[in-house]
């Protein structure tokens, strides 16, 4: 299953010329391929919004900052205006590519159950083989559940979240007989 998520970037910093053209400073390493990037997500009034970007008008100046051109800001007013606004693209996330190996970098993301809520924060997988586990704790409760396709439905890079869709009967904890009403509202 692939996913998509916004991930912010940086802010742009100042108009680049008097066409509209915006500097954008990163705060995380250049993305892969950012000079393909066809949108990104400015945060106007708390919201994310896109903009189209004009084909082949990114141009890395540097390790820390590029230039590039959005559709409809066509001067430096309208480019001051979009000035210290945060700046994201939207992120790809191919779930098929995770392993244990590589979800593990997912340390401390909040695990959602669509049915239950939250139910903790992930800590690693642990390798059974033909039945890994997702080892999740809420507190100094360790909780486990299947690790499977079936069961992760999105992954939030943005919101550092895992959502899953457990069937019943199929989250275990330890030291307890099951999990009960008030483990998840402890």
């Amino acid at each position: 299953m692939v996913t998509t998520s916004i991930q912010y970037i940086g802010k742009f910093t100042k108009p680049f010329g008097y066409k509209g053209e915006l500097a954008l400073r990163f705060d995380v390493s250049i993305p892969q391929n950012f000079e393909q990037t066809e949108w990104v997500f400015v945060k106007l009034d708390g919201l994310p919004v896109p903009f189209s970007v004009c084909p082949e008008s990114i141009w890395i100046k540097d390790d820390t900052t590029a230039v590039l051109k959005l559709e409809d800001i066509d001067n430096e007013i309208d480019a001051k205006k979009l000035c210290y606004s945060e700046v994201s693209i939207e992120e790809y996330i191919d779930e098929s590519d995770f392993d244990s190996e590589n979800f593990n970098s997912l340390k401390n993301y909040k695990i959602i159950d669509q049915n239950l809520g939250e139910i903790g924060y992930f800590e690693r997988i642990i390798e059974i083989p033909g039945n890994n586990l997702m080892q999740i704790y809420k507190g100094d409760i360790e909780i486990l559940i299947p690790f499977s396709d079936d069961i992760i439905t999105k992954i939030d890079a943005q919101n550092q979240s895992i959502e899953v869709n457990t069937p019943e009967g199929k989250i275990g904890s330890t030291g307890l007989s099951g999990l009960s009403d008030d483990l998840l509202t402890a």
